[in-house]
């Protein structure tokens, strides 16, 4: 009898361990990774290692209490870590990167995301469905100094635009330097207004990343930056979201994509 109530107890247990277990289980089914710092690695180590990749997505300005909106969509591939085509992109080099278009490749984020691993939070919220998604979150000073240097990368002088323009539209020397002039005296004044943007700016960046937990691999990323400044006395906002799609690199190069010059 006395066994028979062991066992009972035995059973009873059991069935509470294995119930807790099964709770368990059913907590990190969503996410399916120990934790946010090894799920980002694998993602990151994963799309390196692929011999080639596209991706898609688009760039949107937004400025607050008017209707402006900016939306550029883009294009590209890369092929052993490197960008070597783009789509509806301005043709700019990032920082310390002699390739056209880098400023708007996604290794330059996926980079961020690997230098500040030990900050990255899973988003709770928002992993689902086999999706772990991970949040990077800026420091203010951090996000000013990433926003400046992205500006910086984007700008191209008046020598620049006037060739560019030049090429296209066959101005003569005479109507070249004239629109020379203007562009400069443009630049100028736009030196001036960045300046009194940049005493009172202040700058929220948000890293978003979405990882497939079958594969490993990343499926989207995403930027937001929040500005806040004031221009003549006059308080704005403006939030910029830049999103990326990651996918196969199925025949060969993108048939819409302009190839990067090596």
């Amino acid at each position: 009898m006395g066994n028979q109530k062991t066992g009972r107890r035995t059973v009873k247990i059991m069935s509470a361990v294995l119930g807790v277990a099964a709770a368990c289980s059913a907590c990190t089914a969503g996410t399916g990774t120990a934790n946010p710092e090894q799920a980002l690695s694998q993602a990151i180590s994963g799309i390196k290692g692929k011999s080639a990749y596209a991706f898609q997505g688009k760039s949107e300005l937004k400025i607050e209490g008017t209707t402006y909106v900016n939306q550029v969509g883009f294009e590209g591939y890369v092929q052993n870590n490197r960008l070597i085509q783009t789509s509806g992109l301005p043709q700019t080099a990032a920082a310390g990167s002699s390739e056209p278009g880098a400023a708007w490749s996604p290794m330059q984020k996926l980079e961020q995301f690997e230098q500040s691993a030990g900050r990255v939070r899973e988003n709770k919220e928002l992993s689902r469905g086999g999706v772990t998604v991970l949040d990077l979150e800026l420091t203010p000073e951090e996000s000013k100094n990433e926003w400046s240097s992205r500006t910086a990368a984007l700008q191209q002088t008046p020598e620049e635009r006037v060739a560019s323009f030049r090429k296209m539209h066959r101005l003569s020397d005479k109507e070249a330097d004239a629109m020379k002039q203007e562009l400069q005296a443009a630049t100028q004044d736009y030196q001036t207004e960045l300046q009194d943007m940049l005493r009172t700016l202040s700058v929220q960046t948000l890293h978003r990343i979405w990882i497939d937990n079958a594969t490993s691999l990343p499926k989207k990323l995403e930027t937001r930056s929040t500005l806040r400044y004031e221009t003549a006395g006059t308080p704005r906002e403006e939030t910029t979201t830049d999103s990326y799609e990651f996918r196969e690199a199925s025949g060969g190069l993108l048939p819409s994509s302009q190839a990067v010059k090596k």
